[in-house]
């Protein structure tokens, strides 16, 4: 496994046969080769839809937001619910807004928004919500 400095894919070269939709397809596809990276999930519709034309050609698998959040709660509800718990702590310590959910929906991940949804609702969430904080984290 390559380890980037500063998580940033360097020395990569771009293979110029490839029929890549902008710059940003070219690099991030050259970085994702180069980096031996097991996935790749892009901020934008172009590079779906290069990587969908190249799928058999790929190296790595491309998702969008949505549908990786969703893999990573399919593998392991029990890590989604920490982490929500963690960003439960979070957002009260700083008296945030708390709507994860909206938060997801907005970012173009609905699937993943009404997983959280129905997790607010779970017993550990409540007891979460309403717990003593320690503030020095």
């Amino acid at each position: 496994m390559l380890v980037a400095p500063h998580g940033r894919i360097a020395g990569y070269r771009i293979d110029p046969d490839l029929a890549y939709t902008d710059d940003y397809d070219a690099h991030l596809h050259a970085a994702a080769i180069h980096g031996g990276v097991e996935y790749v999930v892009p901020n934008g519709r172009g590079f779906l839809a290069f990587a969908q034309a190249h799928d058999d050609d790929l190296d790595y698998e491309v998702y969008t937001a949505d549908d990786f959040l969703m893999l990573v709660h399919r593998s392991s509800p029990a890590a989604v619910q920490e982490v929500l718990l963690e960003q439960i702590d979070y957002r009260r310590r700083r008296s945030g807004p708390l709507n994860l959910a909206a938060e997801l929906e907005s970012a173009g991940a609905p699937a993943f928004a009404a997983v959280i949804c129905a997790l607010m609702h779970a017993p550990v969430v409540a007891a979460a919500l309403t717990r003593p904080l320690d503030i020095r984290h």
